[in-house]
């Protein structure tokens, strides 16, 4: 537990978050949260020193800072240096995305200033060191919120979410061969193809429906050196959905072949096309695996745990 007199200051993308990880969290009715939307909306430098601006009114002598995923804290390393503030502060869930020099030479010199610095994979972890010299020392759960919509008869079979490092080709050429149609929910078309319906630019409750209402869920993605995927598993498994997703190390993290899901080999069309068939003919045991993956999310991906695990990165650097 994080020493009392300190109290939280937690930079998020989204304010809803920080309510979710300290619902009900007496010990935790010192935290603050400081949503920063605009650097996920857009990373325009104006945008960065609108959100350095924001962050820097906030903080406050005894805060220990908590930020989540790099863009905030670029962000609140600019106001650390603007405020020359000594606060203790833990960067969660950094991703090292960027080939760029200049993007990996930003990052490198804001986590510099962090106390503790986490990544969502363990595979991350020597690919952040390769880039940006910064070494992370822990993993942070991927989390989402449980809600108490009941889990009902899903009523159509093959779904895709996501954007981020999908392989829409090998999922178009898998599902034309297997004779089945995958509705796309997307922020752009990246492939024309009869078997791919795509749905652009889609609510929040239109992708939430998309867990709930399909049984199958597609999680097709290139070799990759940051953790693609990993908050859509999590969802498929809190909806108990029958999860595919590409064997990269960073998923074999959340997936078992054959014991929570089924994983295929990256970009490999006929590999996948058959794993769909096996589905069809009822080779799989669907059930099995998608109550297994609901009930390790249950266990490991909740906001509980990771309070929990942002308790034990601040008592470190505390």
């Amino acid at each position: 537990m994080a020493r009392q007199h300190h109290n939280h200051l937690l930079v998020l993308p989204w304010a809803e978050p920080g309510k979710w990880v300290f619902q009900n969290a007496d010990t935790y009715s010192n935290t603050a949260v400081c949503s920063v939307p605009e650097l996920h909306v857009k990373r325009s430098i104006p945008n960065v020193l609108r959100c350095t601006v924001k962050i820097a009114r906030r903080i406050k002598p005894n805060d220990c800072l908590v930020t989540w995923e790099a863009s905030a804290a670029i962000a609140t390393s600019f106001a650390i240096r603007v405020t020359g503030a000594k606060n203790p502060w833990v960067a969660l869930g950094i991703l090292p995305k960027s080939t760029h020099r200049r993007v990996n030479g930003l990052l490198s010199s804001s986590l510099k200033r962090a106390s503790i610095v986490t990544c969502f994979s363990r595979a991350d972890i020597p690919t952040l060191h390769m880039c940006t010299g910064v070494h992370a020392h822990d993993v942070s759960p991927t989390v989402w919120q449980q809600t108490d919509r009941p889990l009902t008869k899903k009523s159509k079979d093959w779904v895709s979410v996501g954007d981020s490092n999908r392989d829409d080709m090998t999922l178009a050429r898998a599902a034309e061969d297997s004779g089945i149609i995958v509705d796309r929910f997307t922020r752009k078309v990246s492939v024309l193809s009869p078997a791919i319906a795509c749905h652009l630019h889609c609510k929040a409750d239109d992708i939430d429906n998309a867990f709930h209402t399909y049984m199958h869920h597609l999680a097709i993605l290139k070799s990759t050196a940051f953790a693609s995927g990993f908050s859509i598993a999590v969802r498929a498994g809190f909806a108990r959905q029958l999860l595919i997703a590409s064997d990269t190390p960073h998923m074999r993290e959340l997936i078992t072949d054959g014991e929570n899901g089924l994983l295929v080999n990256v970009g490999d069309t006929d590999h996948l096309a058959n794993v769909i068939r096996a589905v069809m003919r009822g080779d799989v045991d669907i059930d099995r695996l998608s109550g297994a993956l609901h009930d390790g999310c249950r266990e490991e991906h909740t906001y509980p745990v990771l309070r929990r695990h942002i308790e034990k990165m601040v008592a470190m650097c505390s």
